[in-house]
């Protein structure tokens, strides 16, 4: 029965080992990036069926904004998944769809996140 006890404890402890060696490079490059989390918002239109999207990044009032181009005009998109890959490409990733407790339908909800590095 001990030796049953002892294989397994060895193992785990070398795993253990192995694991506390890790080079320090990984861990200042990781404690020196930053995660920014926006949520996003996607609305239909009534008489359309196209979407529009507006974020949110939490970081005082009147921080929603809708999704522009470059010139600053207002983007819709043919689907919620059109907004997602729009995002995607932006950098953004995808991290939680919110429900809608409510029971209502109403707008859809996604959490997004994207990882923003030191300046050089």
């Amino acid at each position: 029965m001990i030796k049953m006890f002892i294989l397994p404890a060895l193992l785990f402890c070398t795993y253990i080992s192995a694991a506390a060696q890790q080079p320090v490079a990984t861990a200042q490059t990781t404690a020196n990036t930053t995660i920014e989390y926006v949520r996003v918002q996607v609305s239909a239109f009534l008489l359309r069926k196209n979407y529009t999207a507006y974020l949110t990044y939490g970081s005082g009032e009147n921080t929603e904004k809708q999704i522009t181009d470059a010139s600053g005009k207002k983007l819709e998109f043919v689907s919620v998944t059109g907004v997602l890959n729009y995002m995607g490409k932006q950098g953004w990733e995808f991290v939680a769809y919110i429900p809608d407790d409510d029971g209502k339908i109403s707008d859809r909800l996604f959490l997004m996140k994207r990882t923003l590095l030191p300046p050089q």
